[in-house]
C-alpha cells in the first residue's frame, strides 16, 4: 500500500458547499473528486479541461476594432500636423539624456 499525504487548500465557503453537494450527488467525497482531477492531470500531462479567457462579444470586438481604426486615422493625420515636433531616434535620445 502506498503512503498517503495530506493536501490542504482554502476555498470560499459557498464554493466548498456547492462542490461538496455536487460530489455527494455523484456518490463520492470531495477528496475522491480532487484525486480524480489530479490523476487525470498526471495522465494527460495537462489540465483536463479547457482554460481560456472569456472571448469578447461581437459588439465588443467591433467597438474595439472601430477604436483602433480611429486611433490609427488620428495618428496618420498627426504626421502632417505642423504643430507636432517629431524627433529622430538620435534627437530623442539627446533630449532625454540617454
Amino acid at each position: 500500500m502506498m503512503g498517503a499525504s495530506t493536501f490542504t487548500m482554502r476555498l470560499d465557503d459557498n464554493i466548498k458547499r456547492a462542490f461538496e453537494a455536487v460530489t455527494n450527488n455523484l456518490g463520492m467525497s470531495m477528496s475522491t473528486a480532487i484525486t480524480l482531477f489530479v490523476k487525470a492531470t498526471i495522465r494527460s500531462q495537462a489540465i483536463p479541461f479547457n482554460l481560456a479567457l472569456d472571448p469578447m462579444t461581437t459588439a465588443q470586438t467591433e467597438a474595439y476594432h472601430a477604436k483602433v481604426i480611429q486611433e490609427l486615422d488620428e495618428a496618420v493625420k498627426s504626421l502632417d500636423d505642423p504643430n507636432i515636433k517629431w524627433y529622430s531616434t538620435q534627437e530623442a535620445k539627446k533630449t532625454l539624456g540617454i
